[in-house]
């Protein structure tokens, strides 16, 4: 699976509670990259990836110390389509992804995601998916909350896709992305010479302070930073 995926950048993850909203299928502990859900981390100005990853690591050892980096990665199967539908003429942050970079190293899970114009990124689990899902699809998640691999992503991606109107999630692209631990994706860059990949996008440090908060170390896990709305077809709704 690693020859089929390709490079999109590199996030901080903490895992939190997983809510009770989100379903009873779902592990004590979630890891997820939507920061709808976990609680904000640094992040650069507006993707919720970074293609540097050594200002992501100044930012976490400033703000976030108990987080970790982990290299996120795409199907190269759904690389075309994606950057069709995001219509984004040119933004550094899809660079790795237009390169087409093979990726490597074994990822913990798969994510099923949307994507706002502003590459910030919404989980699957922002509408409670979950128990409806796996159970129609004879599925299970692993300890971590994540898919165990692309076809299975790609099946609730699908699945989520074909519902009625009322309960369909919002209308933005939708693909799955594989989070793999860091250590391993830099081990492999680093032996084809590849660390530093490509410079940062001109701005020196990270914008840390992307929802305008002054971001402060906290204890690992936390809780969930989710906002849930009783209206919502689904019970819950992503706060932005």
């Amino acid at each position: 699976m690693g020859d089929d995926l390709v490079w999109v950048g590199w996030t901080l993850i903490r895992p939190v509670v997983s809510p009770v909203e989100l379903g009873t299928s779902l592990p004590a502990l979630l890891t997820t990259i939507s920061q709808c859900i976990q609680d904000d981390l640094p992040r650069p100005e507006w993707a919720d990836w970074t293609i540097d990853r050594a200002v992501l690591e100044g930012a976490r050892r400033g703000a976030a110390p108990d987080s970790t980096v982990m290299a996120v990665a795409l199907p190269s199967f759904e690389v075309d389509a994606l950057l069709s539908q995001l219509r984004i003429p040119r933004d550094s942050s899809l660079d790795l992804m237009r390169r087409r970079e093979a990726a490597h190293g074994e990822p913990v899970g798969f994510e099923v995601v949307g994507i706002e114009s502003d590459l910030a990124l919404h989980s699957w689990h922002c509408h409670g998916y979950a128990d409806q899902a796996l159970a129609e699809l004879s599925l299970t998640l692993n300890e971590r909350g994540l898919l165990a691999n692309a076809e299975d992503a790609q099946a609730v991606r699908d699945w989520m896709l074909q519902l009625p109107s009322d309960q369909t999630p919002k209308e933005i692209p939708w693909t799955f992305i594989a989070l793999i631990p860091d250590w391993t994706a830099l081990t492999v860059r680093r032996s084809r010479g590849l660390v530093p990949a490509i410079a940062h996008r001109g701005k020196v440090g990270c914008s840390v302070a992307r929802h305008g908060a002054q971001f402060q170390p906290y204890s690992n896990p936390v809780p969930a930073r989710h906002v849930f709305h009783a209206e919502h077809p689904r019970g819950a709704l992503c706060p932005h």
